[in-house]
């Protein structure tokens, strides 16, 4: 016996349909046009003393930020902040000494930030594809960057990657990349509005 052809149409459109009961994902995607580059450091300089030599930043002490509202709710929900600045805490040898930092932060109680398993207080960078969801750790604060300086407790570094971000119990992410000089980019960011939904890196 032969299948009635809009008999398997409604099969196909019925197996295509999302699970009873399961709320589909709203995924919020922006694309920063033009992308956003946070660079505190204009030129570096030769410092050579007779014991040490050293790159000497121009200026001296600088910090820069810029906010994220990621769920479209008209809150900013998240900042990021890149600076650089001079030790001046005691002795750290003969040369000059300068912190350079870019750190993530939620601007509420519920906004959070996925840490690295391997370095607590730094900034855990997702790969394209990669899934971000409940089976992570969440800060209010993680370190992107934190380099150099004098008796650190800890240094973390970047290249490119995704920041995996949580508002209340929906996930999201921000793309980012670093810059000479110890800068970095923010190309994108997504955000799933559905309750729990969890979010697929580079997928909007």
């Amino acid at each position: 016996m032969r299948t009635p052809i809009a008999l398997i149409l409604v099969m196909l459109v019925a197996s295509c349909s999302p699970e009873p009961g399961v709320p589909e994902d709203d995924i919020l995607f922006h694309d920063l046009v033009p992308d956003v580059e946070m660079q505190t450091v204009r030129f570096y300089t030769l410092q050579d003393r007779v014991v040490c030599s050293t790159y000497v930043p121009t200026p001296a002490d600088s910090a820069v930020s810029y906010d994220l509202d990621l769920n479209g709710d008209g809150v900013n929900d998240f900042r990021i902040t890149a600076g650089h600045s001079k030790y001046t805490q005691g002795y750290c040898g003969h040369c000059d000494r300068f912190t350079y930092n870019i750190s993530i932060s939620g601007l509420s109680d519920q906004d959070s930030i996925a840490n690295s398993p391997e370095n607590y207080w730094a900034s855990r960078l997702f790969s394209e594809s990669d899934t971000i969801g409940a089976g992570n750790t969440w800060l209010s604060r993680t370190e992107i960057q934190l380099l150099e300086g004098c008796a650190l407790p800890f240094q973390a570094d970047f290249t490119a990657g995704y920041l995996g971000v949580k508002i209340r119990d929906g996930y999201g992410y921000i793309r980012i990349e670093k810059l000479e000089n110890n800068g970095i980019r923010i190309l994108e960011q997504a955000f799933n509005r559905t309750p729990g939904g969890q979010v697929v890196c580079g997928k909007n």
